[in-house]
């Protein structure tokens, strides 16, 4: 649902001035999403809403994320699904990827707009599972996972994805790819490489711990301790949870 203006208090759902309902119960919508990036080119923020459950075409639990454009909602009446009003829809590959799991808008490609991140725990590659897709602006249509502009494989990723504008100080922008499954975190950038990247091997950084460690991350350039040196914020929300403060730069 989405509230516009500048509501306050207790608003009840049913004034919400859109709502987007999933296509099938247990399809898991809104589980997580992202807007504040223009990704479509047309000068609104766009709105990228994950489906983790969805079991399109079939292939349960394969999963998919939505792009829905800014322009889409000053068009489009209130309470319509959201395979109908979105402009780009994403599906998981095979059974079990769960696509959508993360989702991150972010212009990591240097492009001068927002491109579209998308996680992915199930992928499966060379043995492993895990990874992440970028999709590159203006998609549109439909098109499954392992066709992402860049396929990022790491082991036990996909759980969480955060932006950073440039956390290690080399001047391009900078993305956190979460490993709940493997309880780590990377930094990576996509500035002067080509072709799919491969974790652990292809980090400027990394954290490791227990647990669940990597299943949230926060990167927006935050220096939350005011010591000069941006950090980012790593959650293991397993049992009591933990969150934890880390630089980025020594």
């Amino acid at each position: 649902m989405l509230y516009g203006g500048s509501a306050a208090g207790s608003v009840a759902s049913s004034a919400a001035d859109y709502s987007f309902p999933g296509a099938d119960s247990g399809d898991a919508l809104g589980s997580v999403m992202v807007s504040g990036g223009d990704h479509s080119g047309d000068g609104l923020d766009d709105l990228v809403l994950g489906a983790p459950l969805d079991d399109e075409n079939g292939r349960a639990d394969s999963g998919s994320a939505f792009l829905v454009r800014g322009s889409s909602l000053l068009l489009n009446p209130l309470d319509q699904s959201v395979e109908s009003v979105a402009s780009w829809t994403l599906t998981g590959s095979k059974a079990g990827e769960y696509v959508g799991t993360a989702v991150a808008l972010c212009d990591v490609a240097s492009t001068s707009y927002a491109d579209v991140v998308v996680g992915a725990p199930g992928y499966a590659w060379s043995g492993a599972e895990g990874g992440a897709g970028v999709f590159y602006s203006s998609s549109s249509g439909s098109e499954s996972f392992t066709s992402a502009d860049r396929l990022l494989r790491a082991e036990g990723g996909g759980s969480a994805l955060g932006c950073g504008s440039d956390l290690d100080g080399d001047g391009d922008p900078d993305l956190l790819l979460g490993a709940a499954d493997a309880a780590m975190v990377w930094l990576l950038t996509l500035a002067g490489t080509s072709g799919t990247l491969s974790f652990p091997g292809d980090q400027v950084a990394s954290w490791s711990g227990s647990g669940s460690l990597g299943a949230a991350v926060d990167g927006a350039a935050l220096d939350v301790d005011a010591d000069g040196v941006d950090d980012v914020l790593l959650a293991a929300p397993d049992s009591a949870g933990t969150v934890y403060v880390e630089p980025v730069l020594p």
